[in-house]
């Protein structure tokens, strides 16, 4: 029994001691950061410029990450595989794009070529903060978190950098600026973007929807780089100071920045369009009275040919686009029918001397008409509210003239009842 106690007696002090020697050894550890002056990670958001392809339009955003010690990293949130099926996969909204690594070097190879520049801008994160930046990107790498679906208005480059510099500000920048009023629409801003691109933009405009014309806050302005510098810009630091300091220059920019600004060419396409297509409903219109039956055939119907080429675009980004919200709902799919096509039928009777709507063909066209005005009571009840609303003003001036015009068509078709001549 002694011995027993004896060697518990051994054991404990043995214990003791180790418990003794281990506290300063932990007590070390846990001061050593600050003995040996060790600081946080520095943060910085790098920016690029826009660029002229459609995918850089925009410019692009990262994260740098310098360390105390070891290489400075880049996050970027914009790899993809870029192949033929990008564009599919994006318009589904199961484009995949992911985070990943890159240094300065290699950062700087790549954009050097293209003539593009590249800006740092520091942000003045506390210790906790930029530790927390730190932490949120490298669980961003993790496979399970590493991958997302692009979204170019919700969830891009930008809007990570954005997000993950507010969860590391406790969602500060999101609760300031989620309810500020960005005074634009995302159809704006794109307009702005593809401002020395007509034809791109007037493409642009038949395909976007309605959710691209309401109204967004500043936070949600943030989705592109420039715009997310401003907002950073905007937000405060810990001391009440700016957020974000001064620029600096990565990389100077060697080729001319891309045109921005608004751009008034597509109000003036759809001017035009508006004026060729009432002049070719009004000249069908006033040829069918006087007689010119297939010359008015052709004017008249030739517009809803337009339409139909119209539609399908549209109809079809809407039946394909089941993951992007702001291209599936689309008001434009009001006014543009894919049975617009069904004139064809009509069109070459009427170029051949048959020049009656026959039963369907008119009541197609009062439904059409119907149609129409309930688009524009809706305008008028702020239900709908897609812009540019010239568009309905575009299908008023084919369909309108056609119902004027079936009437008169109809009678064409009519033979005049034989006479008979009184036997002498």
């Amino acid at each position: 029994m002694t011995r027993l106690l004896g060697r518990i007696d051994i054991t404990a002090l043995g214990a003791l001691i180790l418990l003794a020697l281990a506290a300063p050894s932990a007590a070390y550890a846990q001061a050593q950061p600050k003995a040996l002056g060790e600081a946080a990670p520095i943060v910085e958001v790098l920016v690029m410029t826009r660029g002229p392809e459609i995918f850089a339009r925009f410019g692009h955003t990262s994260l740098l990450v310098t360390p105390v010690r070891g290489r400075a990293l880049i996050y970027n949130f914009g790899f993809t595989v870029f192949d033929s099926g990008l564009a599919w996969r994006f318009l589904r909204g199961r484009a995949r794009f992911w985070v990943e690594l890159s240094t300065i070097p290699r950062t700087k190879a790549y954009y050097l070529p293209e003539g593009r520049a590249i800006y740092r801008y520091r942000l003045r994160l506390s210790d906790a903060q930029a530790r927390t930046v730190d932490r949120l990107l490298r669980q961003n790498r993790l496979p399970k978190n590493r991958y997302y679906f692009y979204d170019h208005l919700t969830d891009n480059c930008a809007s990570r950098v954005r997000d993950v510099v507010n969860s590391a500000l406790g969602d500060r920048i999101r609760k300031r600026f989620g309810k500020l009023p960005a005074g634009k629409t995302y159809r704006q801003l794109t307009r702005e973007g593809f401002a020395d691109s007509p034809a791109v933009l007037f493409g642009i405009e038949l395909v976007i929807g309605r959710l691209t014309d309401r109204p967004i806050s500043r936070w949600e302005l943030g989705y592109l780089p420039d715009e997310l510098v401003h907002l950073l810009r905007a937000a405060r630091a810990d001391d009440g100071g700016p957020l974000l300091a001064p620029r600096i220059t990565m990389i100077p920019r060697r080729v001319p920045r891309p045109g921005v600004g608004k751009s008034p060419l597509v109000g003036v396409y759809l001017v035009v369009a508006l004026a060729a297509l009432l002049a070719l409903a009004a000249s069908g219109a006033l040829l069918l009275r006087r007689r010119e039956r297939r010359l008015s055939g052709l004017l008249l119907l030739l517009p809803t040919l337009v339409f139909g080429l119209v539609a399908l675009l549209i109809w079809s980004i809407v039946a394909v686009a089941s993951g992007m919200p702001a291209l599936r709902y689309n008001e434009l799919a009001l006014i543009f029918w894919p049975t617009d096509w069904l004139l064809l039928g009509s069109a070459i009777r009427w170029m051949r001397g048959r020049f009656a709507f026959g039963r369907l063909m008119r009541t197609y066209i009062l439904v059409r008409c119907i149609a129409l005005a309930l688009v524009l009571v809706g305008h008028a009840t702020t239900l709908l509210y897609q812009q540019p609303r010239a568009w309905l003003l575009v299908g008023l001036a084919v369909w309108v003239p056609l119902f004027l015009a079936r009437r008169d068509a109809l009678d064409v078709e009519r033979p005049e009842p034989a006479r008979k001549e009184d036997s002498a």
